[in-house]
């Protein structure tokens, strides 16, 4: 029999603060132990198969908080700067009376994604699906990670408010200063803005174009209709011209996500990459990372000008021709 084992209690900062006053109230919220901004690497057993061998903990820092045995109500744990500025709201989806942990992964709310409501073009076998929309399979969201320092933890639970500080203290293993962290960090805030525009204009040409295939195949080919439906492809086609710089259209998802690698990247997916390639460890962005971005906020900037084009100029006047025909107008959002 195996009569040995190791148990490993990653954090008993409840156990060490269950004082009396911790057990009154309906609500109480426990100092956050010290949280290490880990750099990520790859770990290597000693032994495959050891049994000894055990899992590392939720990476970040994790919050505890305890709940009367009467309470009830919505909890929210929101992570702030001591100046007050929020970092990022954590879901609690399950809490009850008694000992609660959520996890902060001590990184700031991440940018947006978009849903796209149309077909993959070139695959006529993949169709959106039930939900009306289906994720982007290339490129993915850009999530900002907190420096080190201290920030305020701000539990609501009912009418009840409870606020501590958390330490966030840097990898032992790096050597960056501050002013190199906070310079990466500039930059992510950067990109996850122009992900967040860049996003958003996807979703407002996505929904441009699903009201015009749903208005086509509400009207059919009946002739009164056209013009209607003649303007409405040649509108759709710029459409998609324009969505082509922001996301390759043609991307399925399916086979394993294989035909990602068929195309080039679009913006969207490339701001992404930046990201992860730009905060891969604790040093500064270099002038390349910085040149590209430029690159890409240009990118950006002409594709928001042409939707600016599109938007005043065929599609107003593709609406127009709507109203004539007493067919309802398409929305863009």
């Amino acid at each position: 029999t195996y009569g040995r084992g190791f148990w490993i209690l990653d954090d008993i900062t409840p156990i060490q603060q269950m004082t009396p006053q911790a057990l009154e109230g309906p609500v109480h919220l426990f100092e956050p132990r010290p949280a290490y901004r880990f750099q990520s690497r790859e770990g290597r057993a000693s032994q495959p198969g050891d049994p000894a061998a055990g899992q590392n903990p939720t990476q970040g820092a994790s919050i505890n908080f305890r709940l009367g045995n009467d309470f009830s109500g919505p909890v929210t744990v929101r992570i702030e700067t001591v100046g007050g500025q929020l970092v990022r709201e954590l879901p609690v989806r399950s809490a009850g009376p008694g000992l609660n942990r959520v996890h902060w992964n001590l990184r700031w709310t991440s940018s947006s994604t978009p849903r796209l409501r149309t077909p993959a073009l070139e695959h006529s076998h993949v169709d959106v699906p039930s939900s009306g929309w289906r994720p982007a399979p290339d490129g993915g969201a850009v999530r900002p990670i907190a420096l080190p320092g201290r920030y305020r933890v701000r539990l609501v639970a009912g009418m009840e408010e409870r606020t501590a500080i958390l330490e966030v203290l840097q990898d032992p293993d790096s050597r960056a200063t501050m002013a190199d962290m906070q310079a990466q960090l500039d930059l992510q805030f950067e990109l996850r803005e122009m992900s967040d525009s860049t996003a958003a204009l996807i979703d407002r040409i996505e929904w441009t174009r699903k009201g015009i295939l749903d208005l086509e195949e509400r009207i059919g080919g009946a002739q009164p209709y056209s013009d209607v439906v003649a303007a409405g492809e040649q509108l759709e086609e710029a459409l998609i011209e324009l969505e082509m710089r922001l996301f390759d259209l043609r991307l399925s998802g399916g086979s394993a996500r294989q035909d990602t690698i068929r195309w080039p990247r679009q913006l969207w997916a490339k701001i992404a990459s930046l990201a992860g390639y730009s905060s891969g460890t604790d040093d500064p962005p270099t002038d390349q990372m910085g040149e590209i971005s430029t690159i890409y906020r240009d990118q950006l900037a002409a594709a928001l000008s042409r939707w600016a084009e599109l938007a005043e100029g065929d599609l107003a006047r593709f609406n127009r021709l709507l109203a004539a025909q007493g067919l309802p107008p398409i929305i863009s959002e």
